[in-house]
């Protein structure tokens, strides 16, 4: 056995205990390994004192700024440092377009055809539904008076401050509750056309006047009697006038769609 396999070995045979075993770099190597050591300082570091179970540092302590300061700057001043210009950040500017411009501020002096901030011009071919005309004035509406539109309801009835009276009901002693109305125009109507007497003197009276009935004012059987009338003209068709040339062209019609003797022709005799 080599002197370096039984580096580990005693002369028994027994192994060496860790401390009694001398380590090398390389089983060639002369020089063994240095022992740790027990110093109380490391390599070329201090180790951190401990005080009271708690590290220090051992970094030199230095003053800060205030305390540096001979003339005592920092403390004349109470309020904290603003911010510089440059970090500032600018607000951004909000674009405004208004809705009418009068016709000074349609003038570009700066000589630019379009402004961006101007809306885009409409298309030419897009018919002009305007309601306005050229001089920018809005054309007058007709609005009908509201003692016209009520034309026809004064036929029957009387308008009071408050209520309208049923001059019919009230001619014939009705009570009030039953010829005083407090409701809207729609209401005065309806009960033209359930009353069968009431309709009959409003649609008179409306003739005599030359008034235009309301159709909530007529009854349901007579506006289903002049639709069914339409209907009729519509749906059932007139007959021809009788011609000669007429009744050629029919004649000459059935014999080419109707008459069977025609598709003999082809046939073989009897």
């Amino acid at each position: 056995m080599s002197e370096s396999d039984a580096c580990a070995l005693n002369t028994d045979g027994s192994l060496k205990d860790a401390k009694d075993i001398i380590f090398y770099h390389d089983p060639d190597d002369t020089v063994p390994l240095s022992t740790p050591s027990s110093a109380p300082t490391l390599t070329g570091c201090k180790p951190v004192p401990v005080i009271a179970g708690s590290r220090r540092s051992i970094r030199t302590s230095k003053p800060s700024a205030r305390l540096r300061d001979t003339e005592n700057i920092y403390s004349s001043t109470s309020q904290k440092r603003a911010l510089s210009s440059a970090n500032k950040i600018q607000p951004a500017h909000k674009k405004v377009i208004p809705s009418s411009f009068d016709d000074d501020s349609l003038d570009d002096d700066t000589g630019n055809d379009t402004d961006p901030l101007e809306p885009e011009a409409e298309d030419e071919s897009e018919p002009e539904d305007r309601a306005e005309t050229e001089d920018g004035t809005e054309p007058m509406v007709a609005q009908v008076a509201k003692s016209e539109r009520t034309a026809d309801i004064r036929t029957t009835f009387t308008r009071h401050e408050t209520h309208w009276v049923c001059n019919p009901c009230k001619d014939a002693g009705e009570p009030e509750s039953r010829h005083i109305f407090r409701g809207g125009i729609s209401t005065l109507r309806t009960h033209i056309s359930c009353k069968k007497n009431h309709f009959q003197l409003y649609k008179a009276r409306c003739q005599a006047a030359g008034i235009a009935m309301h159709p909530r004012a007529i009854p349901p059987e007579d506006q289903a009697l002049s639709r069914q009338s339409t209907l009729d003209s519509i749906l059932i068709t007139k007959v021809p006038t009788f011609t000669k040339a007429g009744l050629l062209e029919y004649i000459m019609e059935f014999i080419v769609t109707e008459d069977e003797a025609l598709q003999l022709v082809d046939k073989p005799a009897f």
